[in-house]
């Protein structure tokens, strides 16, 4: 799994080190997070675990780590008795009870996360997102779909979609047609990414980041086509390095074999590849 975890370059994610401990005779997970901890060059630590062979020395670990201000997400196996069983026989872990684990994570403030998916891409917003930064979020796209699962998505988790001013949203109707939802989630007709120089497209996404509801901004690209989705994608690629708030992406499709994903993940955003998957990070 450390070989998957570590494709998630693929995403944009970057790492400092892998370390694969096997069935940690010498070296365990808590020295590890130790370790991390006070590595300068790591912001998120990230973990597969099947076990834990000392309660007491993984939470002085993880206090370490609460001390340094280092996110902490972790993919622990064995919460079901089929998972134990299969944990033990690859390293030897015995799981054990699994309400003390998730106790023990709570008191750490540790994310616990349910697959590698996950893992890569809680870790990777980590990464990107000031401590903090608020949750508030701007959803935009060229696909009135797209905006519309995005909201019941960021709703279903508790992330708040706010309205914007009114001031704003008089500002964007000098831009996009009257007829269009102005004050968030924001669907643009895909014509206006097609039709309208880029300058007015990243003057677009400027007055909406000024707006003071906006703690952050979400571009859904919902296709791998080059119409819209390679216009669409070059916004992001030509605004977000820019900004001083957050931005994030969700391409939906699973062709990533495109220069729209490419633009995405060259924008140094964090990309998810599910709409669920970016608000339960967000949540995180």
């Amino acid at each position: 799994q450390g070989r998957a975890i570590m494709e998630g370059t693929a995403l944009g994610a970057g790492f400092s080190r892998w370390v694969a401990l096997g069935n940690e005779v010498g070296v365990d997970l808590a020295d590890m997070i130790n370790y991390f901890a006070h590595d300068p060059k790591t912001s998120v630590i990230a973990a597969y675990a099947e076990g834990i062979k000392s309660g007491p020395k993984l939470r002085a670990a993880l206090s370490a780590a609460n001390a340094k201000g280092k996110p902490v997400v972790i993919l622990k196996v064995g919460a079901s008795k089929k998972g134990a069983e299969v944990a033990a026989s690859h390293t030897g872990h015995l799981s054990g009870a699994d309400a003390p684990v998730n106790g023990l994570f709570a008191q750490h403030g540790v994310t616990r996360v349910q697959d590698i998916d996950e893992l890569v891409e809680v870790a990777n917003l980590f990464a990107h997102m000031p401590a903090n930064n608020g949750t508030r979020s701007i959803i935009y796209s060229y696909s009135g779909a797209t905006v519309a699962i995005m909201t019941e998505a960021a709703e279903a988790v508790g992330i708040d979609v706010p309205v914007l001013a009114e001031a704003t949203q008089k500002v964007l109707a000098t831009m996009l047609p009257a007829n269009f939802r102005l004050s968030n989630p924001i669907d643009n007709g895909g014509q206006f990414s097609m039709m309208e120089p880029l300058e007015v497209r990243l003057k677009l996404l400027d007055t909406i980041m000024a707006d003071p509801v906006a703690d952050l901004m979400i571009f859904g690209i919902s296709a791998a086509g080059p119409v819209p989705g390679n216009v669409f994608s070059e916004e992001l690629l030509a605004w977000a390095p820019k900004t001083e708030k957050p931005v994030l992406a969700v391409f939906s499709s699973p062709q990533t074999r495109a220069q729209s994903f490419d633009n995405a993940v060259q924008s140094g955003v964090p990309v998810f590849r599910s709409f669920r998957g970016c608000f339960q990070a967000l949540a995180a």
